[in-house]
């Protein structure tokens, strides 16, 4: 999904959520065909909010 769709990002939730409607949340991103992403874990990508703001932050799992 992420090559063709990067999901959106729920501030409210802090998740990752799909790009389309109904927005469910994402429990896992597969970063295949994400090459340069995948080789450089510091690359951030720009990442649409639901209330339509954007920001860039890492599509990797964030351990808080």
């Amino acid at each position: 999904m992420c090559e063709f769709h990067i999901p959106y990002f729920d501030i409210d939730n802090d998740i990752f959520v799909e790009p389309y409607l109904p927005h469910h949340p994402i429990g896992l991103i597969h970063l295949a065909g994400l090459d340069e992403i995948r080789k450089d874990k510091n690359i951030l990508s720009d990442i649409r909010c639901l209330n339509e703001s954007q920001f860039k932050r890492t599509l990797r799992y964030i351990i808080k």
